[in-house]
């Protein structure tokens, strides 16, 4: 029938795995990039908290002291998925910032922000000042851009 069975299996392989083991390597590069990152940066004790969050909103669970105030690794809950006959939760880590309080993060800017596309949350932190979470894989390179351009925006 078909006498290169072994090319056939390759194929089938590749198209059937190659997704999945590709996502794998991205998210491990990304991981690897943004703790390379924060390595230089100092820990900060208390993590900020985004005022009036809600299922889907971003929570922060990690946070490193940078300007303009402080580089968050948060995680944002996506839904769930059947896996197995069972429900599991799909959760995101996603990259924020938070602003203490300043005379321009006022509501205005917030919905600047908002308005972005490649902005999840822009809010008020329960601290007082603002925390900004973006899309994307929390990578070194994407969290340096971010606090840069969250830094000129002030």
């Amino acid at each position: 029938m078909f006498q290169h069975r072994g090319i056939l299996i390759a194929v089938v392989v590749l198209v059937g795995f190659g997704p999945a083991i590709w996502a794998y390597v991205r998210r491990k590069r990304a991981e690897g990039s943004f703790r390379r990152f924060v390595a230089g940066l100092r820990p900060r004790a208390a993590v900020p908290s985004i005022a009036g969050a809600g299922r889907h909103t971003p929570r922060p669970f990690a946070a490193w002291e940078a300007e303009p105030g402080a580089l968050l690794l948060c995680t944002r809950d996506e839904g769930t998925v059947l896996v197995g006959g069972g429900p599991v939760t799909v959760m995101r880590r996603l990259v924020g910032a938070f602003v203490p309080p300043a005379p321009r993060c006022d509501e205005a800017w917030l919905a600047g922000w908002r308005a972005r596309k490649d902005v999840v949350a822009a809010a008020p932190a329960v601290e007082g000042g603002a925390i900004v979470v973006w899309k994307g894989l929390p990578t070194g390179p994407h969290a340096q851009a971010r606090l840069a351009e969250l830094a000129a925006s002030l």
